[in-house]
């Protein structure tokens, strides 16, 4: 495993997405200049924010937040605890894929119930949902799906992997419960899917991510904005 910590290049503020990108062409460089180049997949993990409502963590941040375990006086922290997370449940994960997380996200996963991707085509790309209840999903990003919802019990926790219909962002409890396929019933209550933040591309998905940076979204990565620069600069040789 190779562990890469970067930022947006230049100083720049790029967003999620742009983030994403420059991130993703960091981590082909070095995998690209290692001796023994290897595809593997790769695990994004955006770690932004200042940690200003907790003070006592601004230093690290709230990807590297101190935070204490049940079973001892080790620490760990929001990173480790996502990455232990998605590698049991990604483990069967087809090599080359891209795998996108927040570190302000603390999930809750089921653990030895990895994710079979056997049946879905490599040119997809899949979120990852938990159910909630609907006062809580009001706050979050939902997925409605197609089909019927899944019984968690008999799947050992987790869910197959369904076609998404509409998404919605922090939608009201009234349009989840008047859109068809957006709520379900669970222990008495209704839920919803809510985003989690982990987006994973599967190896085609991703290789056609990796075509964008090349092209049309390449002045989302060090190189094509170095690349900018030097153009800007032939243009107009007293630039700095």
């Amino acid at each position: 495993i190779t562990i890469i910590s970067t930022s947006d290049p230049f100083d720049t503020r790029m967003g999620s997405g742009g983030g994403t990108l420059a991130a993703l062409q960091e981590a082909d460089s070095v995998r690209n200049s290692q001796v023994v180049s290897r595809k593997g997949s790769t695990l994004i993990i955006h770690a932004g924010g200042q940690s200003s409502r907790c003070p006592t963590q601004m230093t690290l941040g709230k990807a590297w937040t101190d935070l204490p375990l049940l079973d001892g006086e080790q620490l760990t922290n929001p990173t480790y605890i996502l990455m232990d997370s998605l590698s049991d449940l990604l483990r069967n994960l087809p090599n080359g894929s891209v795998v996108v997380a927040a570190s302000d996200v603390m999930l809750d996963l089921p653990r030895n119930s990895p994710i079979s991707f056997e049946n879905v085509s490599n040119d997809k790309v899949l979120g990852l949902a938990v159910p909630a209840p609907l006062t809580t999903a009001k706050n979050h990003g939902v997925f409605s799906i197609e089909g019927d919802h899944c019984n968690q019990e008999e799947t050992n926790g987790v869910c197959a992997i369904r076609a998404v219909d509409t998404f919605f962002q922090k939608p009201s409890v009234e349009t989840m419960k008047n859109f068809q396929g957006c709520t379900f019933p669970k222990d008495e209550q209704d839920m919803a899917w809510i985003d989690t933040g982990v987006i994973i591309f599967l190896p085609n998905a991703a290789d056609a991510l990796r075509n964008l940076l090349n092209r049309d979204l390449s002045l989302y990565t060090r190189k094509g904005l170095e690349e900018r620069i030097r153009e800007n600069k032939s243009s107009f040789p007293g630039a700095t």
